[in-house]
């Protein structure tokens, strides 16, 4: 893992929930982010992707909250899912995401929902300590057709991890077990993500369906 991965990961875990000037900071000058992921075996947008490709067709509208580079959208292309469009509050991003989405465009999740409605909302890390909390639950169920699923990564601490103590519960510090938005229909076991300075991360995919459905 490099140092600046190792810096910026620092960061983002030592920051407060939902601190949207920072992260354009943080990630707007990580000039080396879809190298520094994959040596570390970033896996989220994988398993993310892999959660659409088995359980929805490849016409399937998808809107990409915090798209990145694009990771999500590109895993999805060989399988035809090309209805995707990306967003993300870090401009240095989404100029490189755009060849890899039917469109990008700036978004702020916490401000304001997506400006249309998606079957399906995707979200492939930034639901994690030191990122987002779930202040933006109504923006999202907002952001979703009726019936429509919202899928997401979050750390897991079931086997330990190196940047938040062990007794810590993303989904309650984060608030989503108070949120009365959306609803969780299914939750993975947790499976290896981002080897970071020789620890083992682990994560799990969630998927909700708007509470009010």
């Amino acid at each position: 893992m490099s140092e600046l991965m190792s810096k910026k990961l620092k960061e983002c875990y030592e920051s407060d929930f939902d601190d949207t000037e920072l992260s354009k900071k943080i990630f707007g000058t990580w000039t080396t982010y879809e190298e520094d992921i994959n040596a570390g075996q970033w896996l989220a947008p994988v398993k993310v992707a892999a959660y659409v490709q088995h359980n929805f067709n490849p016409d399937v509208s998808i809107g990409d909250i915090a798209c990145g580079t694009g990771l999500v959208a590109k895993l999805l292309k060989p399988g035809f899912y090309t209805n995707i469009e990306g967003y993300d509050i870090t401009v240095e991003f989404l100029e490189q995401a755009k060849e890899h989405y039917k469109s990008t465009t700036y978004n702020d999740i916490t401000a304001e929902a997506l400006p249309k409605q998606y079957e399906v909302v995707t979200a492939s890390g930034v639901f994690a300590p030191g990122h987002l909390s779930a202040s933006p639950s109504k923006n999202i169920a907002d952001s979703l057709l009726p019936g429509g699923t919202f899928v997401m990564s979050n750390p897991s601490n079931a086997h330990g991890h190196a940047l938040i103590p062990s007794d810590y519960s993303y989904l309650e510090t984060g608030g989503w077990n108070a949120q009365n938005d959306l609803t969780m229909i299914y939750e993975s076991d947790p499976y290896p993500s981002l080897l970071h300075n020789g620890h083992q991360h682990y994560h799990r995919v969630r998927a909700w369906k708007r509470a009010k459905d």
